[in-house]
């Protein structure tokens, strides 16, 4: 009898790189950028993603020596880090004085091979702008533009 595969019991983890910012005193350039790899848990359950911030985090701190690490991420359970997130963190348009989530400004912007820029994702909340069907189906992405920026 062959034994069946229940594909929602499966508990692989796939490897992630993410860039890792770093300040850098008495140079030039004021931030050092660098990559990490580490262990993503897979799954939607916002325990999941909190897992993998932390296998993230515990990389950065085991390869740099840093004691703190600030993720900018409405998942960390950091309360700055919520207020400093892509989500929360809100930018004005100089050209119709609007303030936009940078989330969605960041998708807003996407051109495309056979799409964009979307502007109307600046007027949804910034989760369902970085869900919009477009940014997948749209082609490869090409470039941004930012009200001509």
């Amino acid at each position: 009898m062959q034994e069946r595969h229940n594909p929602m019991q499966q508990t692989q983890n796939a490897v992630e790189h993410r860039p890792v910012f770093m300040p850098r005193v008495n140079s030039d350039n004021l931030v050092k950028t660098d990559m990490v790899r580490f262990e993503r848990h897979v799954g939607f359950a916002s325990r999941q993603k909190k897992k993998s911030i932390n296998d993230m985090h515990q990389v950065i701190r085991k390869k740099y020596g840093f004691n703190h690490v600030l993720e900018l991420s409405s998942k960390s359970g950091n309360k700055l880090s919520f207020l400093l997130s892509p989500l929360s963190l809100k930018l004005t348009n100089e050209h119709n004085g609007r303030a936009y989530s940078v989330e969605n400004a960041f998708q807003a912007s996407k051109v495309f091979e056979h799409g964009g820029p979307y502007l109307d994702l600046l007027s949804v909340p910034p989760r369902q702008a970085k869900k919009d069907e477009r940014l997948q189906g749209s082609g490869e992405l090409i470039g941004y533009d930012y009200f001509g920026m």
